[in-house]
């Protein structure tokens, strides 16, 4: 039992270490963080083509696959 409360403590410091030094950094430099990946676009991406089938004519099954 004498070893609780310097765990406690201790993982008390640790938590608050974990979770305060990023919040604080998030409150100090609000606008400091990861540029955007696409930031450098100016323009719209070309459009693609995209072909769809009509409709699906077969279906696997592992009825289909038995001999």
């Amino acid at each position: 039992m004498s070893w609780l409360w310097p765990n406690l403590a201790l993982g008390t410091i640790f938590f608050g270490c974990w979770a305060g030094i990023p919040l604080w950094m998030v409150l100090r430099h609000p606008t400091w963080g990861p540029a955007s990946a696409h930031g450098h676009r100016t323009q719209a991406a070309a459009a693609v083509p995209v072909f769809v089938a009509d409709e699906i004519t077969e279906f696997v099954t592992d009825e289909t696959l038995v001999d």
